[in-house]
């Protein structure tokens, strides 16, 4: 896998994973997850608690979402959610290999942020589908959250300084 993505992997395709993600994003951002929340009064979606969430808050949001909001989600979000996470992952796996010869020994997390995000989404898929949850799962899934997010944030936190340094690099070969 590695030498894939170091070695086989040309940079037009990590563009196209970059803008492939952003237009992605921000179909999400824009329109779908906006259009959720509309349809719970105003109450976000699980995916955007970003510290989490409580079974209280989880169960107001359900009992809030509307039939089109919970169709919306689950026939339009939750399968444009999972093929962002493939995405993103590609793209954060490329970027640390072939940003820096010390990126190969990181993409754990990109790798464990991928499974955590596909694991938040079949918790989004339970709590929508079953009209019993126990107060646990509320709880794992809001921990499923809260641990994607601070995994989005290291990625992306060694990314930048991946890319930092590549730059220093540069001045300095200059």
């Amino acid at each position: 896998m590695i030498s894939f993505f170091r070695y086989r992997l040309k940079p037009l395709h990590i563009w196209l994973a970059a803008i492939l993600s952003i237009a992605m994003l921000a179909v999400m951002d824009i329109y779908s997850l906006p259009a959720i929340a509309k349809e719970a009064g105003g109450i976000p979606a699980f995916d955007l608690q970003t510290l989490g969430y409580t079974p209280q808050t989880a169960t107001a949001f359900l009992q809030a979402l509307s039939e089109s909001g919970k169709r919306l989600f689950l026939r339009f979000q939750l399968p444009l959610d999972f093929a962002f996470a493939f995405v993103y992952t590609f793209l954060f796996l490329a970027l640390m290999i072939r940003l820096n010869k010390r990126g190969a020994q990181l993409i754990a997390f990109p790798i464990l942020l991928f499974l955590f995000d596909i694991t938040e989404n079949i918790f989004s898929i339970v709590f929508l589908t079953r009209s019993e949850i126990p107060q646990v799962l509320f709880q794992i899934g809001s921990a499923v959250t809260l641990t994607k997010n601070a995994l989005t944030a290291i990625c992306a936190l060694i990314i930048i300084v991946f890319l930092i340094l590549l730059l220093k690099n540069r001045k300095k070969k200059k």
